[in-house]
């Protein structure tokens, strides 16, 4: 049995806490150079990953409120439909690669508390619905889950390897 078929929404919600004050200790570290100069070998910088960690949680935010998820996130239909991740992580990129670091962390801060607010008021049965979007059967809390504290300890490498490159 997987995590997301045994974890309660006190432990969701205590996962996702742990990992937004894990992610802030990082940000803390930074100067708005560091978030905005330095890039990786994919041509982003630490800025840029966090605007998408943005956009990916305004998706699943849109999702659990019923709303367009593609459109939500900026991201065309026909792009959308095709599912390829690099395809759709470039084009969030390329929208909102001139914001400063200022903005982008505005932004970020935004739709973590709309997000986090969003789930708060979730019933557990309401996380453990299936999205009948999905073919696979995927359900509400493996969306959260994964656009929140795993989102985030996927890229924090990914940022504090640009950062010790810069």
């Amino acid at each position: 049995m997987s995590d997301t078929e045994t974890m309660s929404k006190v432990e969701l919600l205590e996962k996702m806490r742990a990992g937004w004050d894990e992610l802030l200790a990082f940000i803390a570290t930074l100067t708005p150079e560091q978030m905005s100069t330095p890039t990786d070998a994919g041509g982003w910088t630490v800025k840029d990953h966090l605007m998408h960690l943005a956009v990916w949680q305004e998706g699943v935010y849109a999702l659990l409120e019923g709303q367009d998820r593609p459109a939500a996130m900026g991201v065309l239909e026909d792009v959308w439909k095709r599912w390829q991740f690099d395809e759709i992580n470039a084009v969030i990129q390329q929208k909102h690669r001139d914001k400063t670091a200022s903005e982008v962390l505005q932004h970020l801060h935004t739709v973590k508390d709309k997000f986090y607010a969003k789930v708060e008021a979730l019933t557990e049965e309401e996380l453990a619905r299936p999205n009948p979007a999905s073919p696979a059967g995927t359900r509400m809390i493996q969306y959260v889950q994964g656009d929140s504290y795993e989102h985030y300890a996927e890229h924090l490498p990914w940022m504090q390897a640009i950062v010790a490159s810069g």
